[in-house]
């Protein structure tokens, strides 16, 4: 059984990697592969692994392995990926504009025979984007965009450090498409995503269990 966990902290904490939790690695395997389509743009992460063999019903668990220096990857483009389906991610897809806001969560309530009203206030709700415009170079890749957000409770979107968005899931909201518009540098086929709010990471629908006799 095989694991590898990242770390964006320099160690101080660490994650499992999707599609390594427990993985069963059978066949005496010298080698085990996997692909993190997880990490933020331009961060520098570890990595860790560690096998487990079942002998005589019991768990042999070995040490971590971590790996040294830090890697990371750097992209000047927005990506949609699909984190339980890496093999839908859309690579390079151009972000025309993200507006991000966070609601307030309060209630107001007038006093009587008072001018300023009584405030209730709550944690400030998350980001929500509403607009993220995508730009396709063809028909083809405008319906690869509408079909990722219609197929998907939640995607992962990846737009350059210098855009505050940043790195986040998000629960597609309404899905706008436009015509190709004759621009300058080209026709463009543009998708528009509103109401895109942010939420917690999906599960690992692969990540496995250790099961053993006492």
């Amino acid at each position: 059984m095989i694991e590898v966990q990242r770390s964006i902290d320099t160690g101080a904490t660490w994650t499992d990697v999707r599609f390594a939790t427990y993985v069963d690695c059978t066949a005496d395997a010298d080698e085990f592969e996997v692909v993190d389509y997880e990490v933020p743009n331009a961060t520098s992460v570890l990595y860790r692994a560690r096998a487990t063999r079942i002998v005589a019903t019991y768990p042999i668990t070995g040490a971590w392995v971590e790996s040294a220096p830090a890697v990371s990857w750097t992209s000047t483009d927005t990506w949609l990926k699909v984190p339980e389906a890496p093999a839908n991610n859309l690579i390079g897809v151009f972000r025309h504009a993200v507006t991000l806001s966070r609601p307030a969560r309060r209630g107001v309530f007038p006093v009587l025979g008072a001018s300023l009203p009584v405030v209730v206030s709550d944690t400030r709700g998350g980001p929500a984007a509403d607009a993220i415009t995508f730009r396709a170079a063809t028909l083809a890749a405008a319906q690869a965009i509408i079909d990722v957000l219609d197929a998907y409770d939640v995607v992962l979107i990846q737009t350059p450090t210098d855009q505050l968005f940043g790195s986040k899931y998000v629960s597609p909201g309404s899905v706008t498409s436009v015509p190709a518009l004759d621009m300058k540098s080209g026709p463009y086929h543009w998708v528009e995503l509103t109401d895109a709010y942010e939420v917690a990471s999906p599960p690992d629908p692969t990540a496995g269990e250790l099961y053993f006799d006492i």
